[in-house]
């Protein structure tokens, strides 16, 4: 999947597709330098629908010094919620961030990223006014990371420093389930009917139940 983006228009449509696998309203992915744990600089931001002007006064202002999701994945570099993100760092000018963002409605979120080995790393974040993230929101967007990472690095002209992960074969399911525009919800009854010992049914097909 990742290998076949080769542009920011490839970078979008799977940004969309995991922002309807997580439930999210908004998504947005982007590749920066590192320094002692933080971000540096930004190289390159691929926008699904964040607002524009959010964005721009995100750079003008360079939001992300202050910004705590950013802060916890350059630091990390694991899959989190959002609230883990602030909680950990509970400073004023976190607290003020989240003031600014709450005002573009953006309050809930989960996010992750992948550092290369040397000194840039990625980030994916997924938000949402309202807090309908769950731990298999996490374990899907998990998996699909190290795979993102690297269509992204690739599109934004960076050579990615470490080899693609090796995937077992539930992860390579999943990758084909999501290729093939299958929702969080069928996923979900794929992976309960595997679990209780039922062969999945292909034909079994309902929209996403995301509630909004």
């Amino acid at each position: 999947m990742s290998v076949a983006c080769r542009a920011d228009e490839d970078i979008l449509r799977l940004t969309g597709k995991i922002k309807d696998l997580v439930c999210a309203d908004q998504g947005v992915c982007g590749l920066g330098g590192i320094v002692s744990g933080e971000l540096s600089n930004i190289i390159k931001i691929v926008n699904y629908d964040y607002s524009t002007e959010w964005l721009s006064m995100y750079a003008a202002e360079k939001l992300y010094k202050n910004d705590p999701i950013i802060r916890y994945n350059y630091e990390r570099f694991e899959t989190h919620f959002w609230s883990e993100a602030i909680e950990a760092f509970n400073d004023e000018s976190s607290r003020d961030f989240m003031r600014k963002a709450s005002d573009f409605g953006l309050v809930h979120g989960v996010a992750s990223g992948m550092r290369d080995g040397g000194s840039k790393g990625s980030i994916f974040s997924f938000s949402s006014s309202k807090n309908r993230f769950s731990k298999h929101h996490k374990d899907v967007l998990d998996i699909l990371t190290p795979h993102v990472h690297m269509a992204l690095a690739r599109v934004g002209g960076v050579r990615s420093e470490k080899s693609g992960p090796q995937i077992s074969e539930r992860e390579k399911e999943v990758l084909n389930w999501m290729k093939e525009g299958k929702t969080n919800w069928e996923i979900s009854v794929i992976e309960h009917q595997r679990k209780d010992g039922q062969v999945p049914r292909p034909e079994y097909r309902k929209k996403a139940q995301c509630r909004k």
